[in-house]
């Protein structure tokens, strides 16, 4: 048990380090999922502006919209997560992944 109970301490503790890192690939993985409703909403919003408009609209909804979404969900993300026991921090992170993967494996992004 003690054997355990080390490794998830230093699994753990790698996890602590790179948890931001971590926390913006999930964040990324989750945009990446829905990215193209959002990109289907918006462009149904803006589909009788002119092409400049159009244009304008989708470079900053990529650059200023995906990114800022991808930090302030890993910045609230990391915040619960620092809060967590070892062994319920790796337990949620290995959830939080596969639970991506099955939805995106259900909407056909696999």
């Amino acid at each position: 048990m003690d054997f355990i109970d080390s490794l998830i301490n230093v699994f753990s503790h790698f996890i602590r380090r790179h948890l931001m890192e971590i926390m913006l690939a999930y964040s990324a993985t989750v945009l990446s999922v829905y990215g193209g409703d959002i990109n289907n909403a918006v462009k149904k919003m803006i589909r009788k502006h002119n092409f400049f408009v159009r244009f304008g609209t989708f470079v900053a909804l990529c650059t200023f919209g995906y990114g800022f979404l991808s930090l302030v969900i890993g910045k609230i993300l990391v915040a619960y997560m620092t809060h967590l026991s070892n062994s319920w921090l790796i337990s949620i992170i290995a959830a939080l992944f596969i639970l991506i993967g099955l939805i995106a494996e259900e909407r056909n992004r696999i």
